[in-house]
């Protein structure tokens, strides 16, 4: 393999990820906000964004328990 197509194979892959961040990006809660994030396998849980990480969020319970949530996952914010 030729250095120039690695070059070109990883700004490919930067561009990529750059897309993908920015569409998650536009989905992201601020600390505070009410969400409620719907689980497939344990239901819906409501309860307010405590922490921001790079790829996931956590939220606190009304019972004080707390749960991660991946931006990607599906979640709304509450009202």
């Amino acid at each position: 393999m030729e250095i120039v197509s690695v070059v070109d194979t990883v700004k490919m892959k930067a561009i990529s990820n750059l897309k993908r961040m920015k569409k998650i990006a536009k989905k992201t809660p601020k600390v505070g906000d009410l969400i409620e994030h719907t689980c497939t396998l344990n239901g819906k849980f409501e309860g307010k964004v405590v922490q921001l990480l790079s790829m996931q969020f956590v939220y606190e319970t009304a019972n004080g328990h707390r749960r991660f949530c991946m931006f990607r996952e599906q979640w709304k914010f509450k009202e």
